[in-house]
């Protein structure tokens, strides 16, 4: 039984911070060096001065981008920048963004958007099977997360968490967006974000009991979920008599349908380098015993034929696996569509569930990098690169950085449910959902109770 709460939620004051979307950021993990400088120079009160400070040459244990983080929250409280919502509060999200079709730039445009609840969710640990993983998470980004965390008290970004609506959310959600929004705003990326703030108890309990009997799938944010464990384990040591209801026993989501129209998973593509071991003499008549492999030609200038080969690849990729391959000939995208599962099945393995086993990117790396090209260990290999964009993964063959490049198709939403119904976890880099929710819109405090 999920557990979800409103909560005393923090929000940029229209006093100090007329265009929200000056003050937001995507989440730390995909903020590159130039784009935290850019976040810097729009508003003095970007969150990023929170999410991902800069580092100094002089920091220290006791002055370091956390503890600046920790007071620039309290100083943007203190001054007003920041107010706490007086009643304890939920929130529905609305972002809307442009997606370019297969990922590829030379096609045409559609707008999406994708409609989130923002709550506090009980903390649950793994094997409770009441918050599901579906992927694995590294000690780096949990430990940094944590030093953020112990500094501020408090979820700054929020855990990207699906549910099935069972029926009734939807229309609870829309009937709550009747009225003005909190916040409505663009960011500079072309996002349109618009906010709108349940407080009336009537329709909480509504939303809430909805919501308990369903199992939450983590889509995104599971170092922020599992950092948020390992806090939370800390605060009670600390204060062994605080009440069930207490903030840090609680982290901050936004909870989107699986059947969401805007939804979006986009796939990413896999860079083989040249390395000593790789035969690619054979490899087009060693792929056609288990693919129907297919031929389409390419020019110096082809981002045009590559992104008619992507759509046909996602079209005939509705039903069975099917990739797309570059480098085993020049000038040449091959389509590669798996001819019959059951001859592929004593090369899928045996630890992993059906689910699992069953997934394009688990066939690509068990089947075409392991079987096939003999790669070993394709989970630890650090040099194996990976990209959303098709057309970087193709002229970097093309220019000579790597040797092979496969593409994929996005994975569907309930495959990552199945994974995370059978207690395994994807591939590494098998998920990419797109847009990132942003940091900033609500910050969730762990100071006090839910």
């Amino acid at each position: 039984m999920a557990v979800v709460r409103p909560f005393f939620g923090l929000r940029y004051s229209r006093d100090f911070v007329s265009d929200a979307g000056q003050v937001l950021t995507p989440p730390y993990d995909v903020i590159s060096p130039a784009d935290q400088a850019k976040f810097y120079a729009q508003s003095d009160y970007n969150v990023i001065r929170l999410e991902l400070g800069r580092e100094q040459a002089e920091d220290s244990a006791k002055e370091n981008k956390y503890t600046r983080a920790a007071t620039f929250l309290q100083q943007w409280l203190t001054k007003g920048v920041l107010h706490q919502e007086e009643k304890q509060t939920l929130y529905v999200y609305d972002q809307t963004f442009d997606l370019e079709d297969s990922s590829v730039s030379a096609l045409a445009r559609t707008k999406l958007c994708r409609r989130g609840l923002i709550a506090a969710v009980k903390l649950e640990e793994w094997d409770k099977r009441i918050i599901l993983p579906h992927e694995e998470t590294m000690a780096g980004p949990k430990a940094d997360r944590l030093a953020l965390m112990r500094a501020c008290r408090a979820n700054l970004s929020p855990v990207f968490g699906l549910y099935e609506e069972p029926g009734g959310i939807a229309t609870l959600l829309n009937e709550a967006t009747l009225a003005p929004p909190v916040v409505d705003t663009a960011t500079p990326d072309g996002e349109h974000h618009r906010l709108w703030a349940i407080s009336e108890p009537g329709q909480i309990r509504q939303i809430t009991k909805l919501l308990e009997p369903l199992p939450i799938y983590i889509a995104d944010g599971h170092h922020r979920y599992e950092t948020a464990l390992a806090y939370r384990h800390e605060r009670r040591q600390e204060e062994p008599g605080a009440p069930a209801n207490a903030a840090f026993n609680y982290v901050m989501m936004v909870l989107v349908a699986i059947s969401d129209p805007g939804l979006v998973i986009l796939p990413t593509h896999r860079l083989v380098p040249e390395a000593p071991g790789i035969c690619l003499d054979q490899l087009e008549s060693r792929l056609q015993v288990y693919f129907d492999v297919e031929a389409w030609p390419l020019h110096s200038e082809g981002k045009r034929e590559l992104s008619e080969a992507l759509v046909e690849m996602c079209r005939r990729g509705r039903h069975v696996p099917a990739f797309g391959a570059v480098g085993l000939k020049e000038n040449t995208f091959h389509l590669l569509m798996l001819r019959d599962r059951v001859a592929i099945e004593r090369l899928m393995p045996a630890e992993h569930s059906q689910a699992w086993r069953r997934l394009d990117v688990s066939v690509l790396h068990a089947v075409i990098l392991q079987h096939l090209l003999g790669l070993p260990d394709v989970k630890g290999r650090e040099d194996l690169a990976y990209t959303r964009d098709p057309i970087y993964a193709w002229e970097s063959v093309l220019e000579g950085r790597s040797r092979l490049a496969f593409f994929l198709n996005p994975p569907k939403a309930s495959e990552i449910r199945d994974v995370a119904d059978a207690d395994d976890r994807m591939p590494p880099k098998s998920t990419y959902f797109h847009p990132k929710l942003p940091t900033g819109l609500v910050i969730n405090p762990l100071s006090g109770t839910i």
